[in-house]
Parts: structure tokens; C-alpha cells; sequence
């Protein structure tokens, strides 16, 4: 089984943590990345994962990371024709 943290980790390492206008030649609102989270522990492995990447990279502004970390909204399953 995956680990939320390592999925965190694959998501920093695979987006552009930088853009806030989309994902490399993708641009638009349909494009713009984000980080879900859907409890307490979750949020603070994303802190986390952030803060371990800013100490690998002191020259980054933390600040310049613009992708948001949000509470996952309510999650509808499709119907399984739709998989």
C-alpha cells in the first residue's frame, strides 16, 4: 500500500510547485495543481514533505511555493460504468 506521504513527495517532485498560472505547457484554471488532504495527520505530512524540500533547496523562497494544500472536499464515487 502506498503512503499519503509518499504520494506527497511524488506530487512535489512531478509539478511545477512554482506556477501558479497551471503545469508547464499546460496554463489555465483547469490545469492548476493543488494538494488534498483529508485529516490532521495528513496535513502535517504535507507540511512536512514542504519543509524537507525547502531544507534540500535553501536558496528556494518559501513563499514562492504557490501550489495550495486544501481539505479534501467531499469525494463522490462514479458509478462504475464511468471507470
Amino acid at each position: 500500500k502506498t503512503s499519503f506521504k509518499l504520494l506527497v513527495e511524488y506530487a512535489f517532485r512531478n509539478l511545477d510547485p512554482f506556477d501558479s498560472q497551471g503545469q508547464f505547457c499546460d496554463k489555465g484554471s483547469s490545469y492548476l495543481p493543488a494538494i488534498f488532504f483529508a485529516t490532521e495527520e495528513e496535513r502535517l505530512a504535507v507540511e512536512a514533505v514542504r519543509e524537507e524540500i525547502l531544507a534540500m533547496y535553501p536558496e528556494w523562497d518559501p513563499e514562492s511555493i504557490v501550489v495550495p494544500v486544501l481539505e479534501r472536499p467531499i469525494f463522490w464515487k462514479a458509478e462504475e460504468y464511468h471507470q
